[in-house]
């Protein structure tokens, strides 16, 4: 699976970072559809074909991107906006519970 997600990131940036967020189903289908011709391949189907990669697999995968990049544009998906809001709401949500054990963890390695 590290050598799929490595090519991905490597020739698809964008489609690694959806990858990792709520647009991964979305993802996965172009990556899928770019490196197998069908959008339903699983994981096994996906890892050996990125071993496998063709030259003409890794330009489809690089068009595969860049029309991810106009679809999220015609859905006016921001995927900085989404990642940056994941962050933010993970830091309420640690303001919010008060929770001792990072700030131990913190000091433990401090120390």
């Amino acid at each position: 699976m590290e050598q799929l997600l490595n090519l991905v990131r490597t020739v698809a940036p964008s489609l690694a970072t959806a990858v990792g967020g709520p647009l991964a189903g979305m993802a996965t289908r172009a990556i899928s559809d770019a490196l197998l011709g069908k959008p339903d391949g699983t994981e096994d189907e996906l890892i050996d074909a990125a071993a496998k990669a063709s030259p003409d697999q890794l330009l489809a995968l690089k068009k595969a991107e860049q029309d991810f990049a106009v679809r999220m544009r015609e859905l006016e998906i921001d995927l900085q906006r989404i990642d940056a809001a994941d962050r933010s709401s993970a830091r309420e949500r640690e303001v919010k519970t008060g929770d001792w054990t990072p700030r131990a963890l913190a000091g433990a390695v401090t120390l």
